[in-house]
């Protein structure tokens, strides 16, 4: 019985760094696991300032990533990017966008400005947090909550480079 509780542990830790080994740098990143749980930091909400446990959020129920790189490709409904950091650094990943994915650029002094996918070309540096479908796990399918566009290196403190 005591091997069974700890064999049941083990994968269920297992299963836990799968989605953080995919995504490179650790797990969400975003304000929240679903509408209601989080709180938004000042300027990252679609409406303003949201208040305490308001903050939008990558949905509920699935396993969650959190990657910045750089844009190699647009089209009208994808970005793809070459992560930068993290167990993934180097490997490409195409990220889903959807009616309901936020966009926006980040701007020198900090501040976000909600933008179109047509802002984004190749070269651009990006974040990125939202869900990944690990059904396929040779081929897992990433799906943006949201996408920033970030400010040339080191023009921006506080931001990635």
């Amino acid at each position: 019985m005591k091997k069974l509780l700890i064999l049941a542990v083990i994968a269920l830790l297992a299963l836990s760094i799968v989605p953080v080994a995919l995504a490179g740098n650790g797990p969400g990143g975003g304000g929240g696991t679903g509408p209601g749980t989080g709180t938004c930091p000042t300027g990252t909400c679609p409406t303003g300032t949201c208040p305490t446990g308001t903050c939008p959020g990558p949905q509920a129920g699935g396993a969650q990533y959190s990657v910045n790189g750089t844009v190699t490709a647009v089209d009208s409904s994808s970005l793809s990017v070459v992560v930068k950091s993290g167990k993934s650094a180097g490997k490409a990943v195409v990220l889903n966008v959807t009616a309901t994915t936020l966009l926006y650029k980040r701007n020198a002094d900090g501040t976000l400005v909600t933008v179109t996918l047509a802002a984004f070309v190749a070269s651009d540096r990006v974040t990125s947090v939202g869900t990944v479908d690990l059904t396929v796990p040779a081929n897992p399918v990433f799906t943006a909550y949201r996408v920033t566009l970030l400010p040339p290196a080191g023009t921006c403190p506080g931001c990635p480079n």
